[in-house]
């Protein structure tokens, strides 16, 4: 009987370390004094994104909670900063700050050639793709490029428009090939 008592107590106060772990956790935003919407204990705000879809939740959310708040992609807290003025101070004052945007997705861990793209690519790897890349989109090639991207776009919108009239469903892969 004392046994089953001891293990009793000793999955209850399991259990509390563990709930006051978790509210721990998810207080990371609160702490710093940053809006967010509630996350649930087990999962963050997953639930909320995934059963209206993440853009409609982001919207909702920066009504709600203005141009900079945080929420929960299940344990990792998200920083979402919709002011311009402080992105740009963000990522061109304190760019050496923020080399590496974190790992939002694990392509990298799954896919060997993916993994290595300039979207996934981190630290060094990403400095030596974007030091080759940077150069081709300076201001200048990306107003020459301009006139070429509208002229494309304006051909695809109108493949897209006649396709959209006749009511058929539309292969973009095919489209665009």
């Amino acid at each position: 009987m004392l046994a089953v008592a001891a293990f009793f107590t000793l999955v209850v106060a399991l259990g509390i370390g563990l709930l006051r772990w978790r509210q721990k956790h998810f207080s990371y935003f609160k702490d710093l004094g940053i809006a967010g919407p509630k996350p649930n204990l087990l999962w963050g705000n997953l639930w909320e994104y995934h059963e209206k879809g993440l853009f409609r939740a982001l919207d909702k959310w920066c009504k709600e909670y203005g141009d900079i708040f945080g929420f929960y992609n299940g344990d990792v807290p998200m920083l979402v900063v919709k002011d311009l003025e402080f992105l740009k101070y963000i990522f061109v004052k304190n760019f050496s700050n923020f080399t590496d945007r974190g790992v939002t997705m694990r392509t990298d861990e799954m896919h060997p050639i993916l993994g290595r793209s300039l979207i996934h690519a981190r630290g060094s790897g990403w400095k030596s793709i974007r030091s080759c890349v940077t150069s081709g989109f300076s201001t200048l090639k990306l107003k020459l490029m301009l006139d070429h991207i509208t002229e494309v776009s304006d051909v695809f919108i109108d493949v897209l428009g006649k396709k959209a009239d006749q009511g058929k469903e539309i292969n973009v892969l095919e489209t665009m090939q």
